[in-house]
């Protein structure tokens, strides 16, 4: 769905709040298990930006091909039309994917078990809760809308305070199995590798 930038960026903000707050973050991560999104307009995008924000209340994701999610793009005077806006389904458990792949099943299950926990770490960690996460558009098919599902996840890292880098599983809705990438990187703690996540910039102002 398409929201206005007033709406988008107000909603950047207030996610802002929530992953600084224990309780708010918990409530509603502990209950996230995906979003859904089509991206028929990827360009020479190499990611798509994905920004969690609140919405009526409710978790969203808002969604933008990285080459139009900068400053210099020809494109930023209606960067709103470049951005889609998807709720974050809600649920018990990650169930009902297929996902043969043994590694994503057990980063998925990783979410399902500990994300209270995680939660309770890493927001004291010094990059905190993630403001964004980068997803390869490698996999997306070029104009066409193909529904695709991004299961929450965590990845195990003995790097990280908490044990767990946040993730996700991508899950083609088409082919009916999991398409799975270990690229998909959350900002932060990782820095971004296309663009300069201006959306986060434009909430800061």
């Amino acid at each position: 769905m398409k929201l206005p930038l007033q709406d988008i960026l107000d909603g950047i903000r207030e996610w802002n709040k929530v992953r600084k707050d224990r309780e708010l973050a918990t409530f509603y991560l502990s209950t996230a298990r995906y979003f859904s999104f089509e991206c028929a307009d990827k360009g020479t995008s190499k990611y798509l930006h994905a920004y969690p924000g609140i919405y009526e209340n409710h978790l969203y994701f808002f969604l933008i091909p990285s080459e139009f999610d900068s400053p210099d793009s020809k494109a930023v005077a209606d960067i709103d039309a470049h951005i889609n806006a998807t709720p974050v389904n809600i649920g018990m458990g990650n169930g009902g994917q297929e996902l043969p792949e043994k590694e994503a099943q057990e980063r998925i299950d990783n979410w399902d078990n500990n994300v209270k926990e995680w939660v309770s770490v890493q927001i004291d960690a010094p990059e905190g809760i993630f403001q964004a996460f980068a997803i390869p558009t490698d996999y997306i098919k070029e104009k066409v809308a193909i529904p695709y599902d991004a299961d929450f996840a965590l990845r195990a890292s003995t790097a990280a305070v908490s044990g767990y880098i946040a993730d996700l599983v991508i899950v083609d809705k088409e082919l009916k199995k999991s398409v799975y990438y270990d690229t998909v990187r959350p900002v932060p703690p990782f820095a971004p590798l296309e663009g300069d996540f201006y959306l986060l910039q434009l909430a800061e102002n």
